[in-house]
């Protein structure tokens, strides 16, 4: 394993722990992702502050025609973006290499969001942007 690959590692595991949130404790505690409809309104015309599980941090601007840019300190990607019964989908021109990826969301908090990737990890934390 690479040492990029280490502390990539290491900063996700230290945010899971600083934070105490897997998906398993908040289905535990009964929360349920948000549904599509309830993530279609609140990604229709928003735009919020992302903190990846990496410690990565951009501004994602979602928009009702249901495109999407990322903007990231030196750099940004586009794309679009959809919701499913229960996770929004999004596909960028380079992130990714243009794969989609999939996350469900979970209200952590007011006005603070946990996404997690379809396989259960954690992809990152999100408020509204200021």
């Amino acid at each position: 394993m690479s040492v990029g690959s280490v502390a990539r590692v290491a900063i996700a595991a230290l945010l899971v722990a600083a934070c105490g949130t897997t998906e398993k404790s908040l289905q535990d505690q009964g929360q349920r992702p948000l549904n599509g409809a309830q993530l279609a309104d609140m990604f229709a015309t928003g735009a919020f502050d992302f903190r990846g599980s990496e410690g990565n941090l951009s501004t994602v601007h979602f928009h009702d025609d249901h495109t999407v840019e990322v903007s990231w300190q030196g750099g940004g990607d586009s794309g679009t973006w959809r919701t499913t019964d229960d996770a929004v989908c999004t596909i960028y021109k380079e992130i990714r290499g243009g794969k989609e990826g999939c996350a469900r969301v979970y209200r952590t908090g007011p006005d603070q969001y946990t996404a997690f990737r379809l396989d259960g990890s954690l992809r990152g934390t999100f408020t509204p942007a200021k």
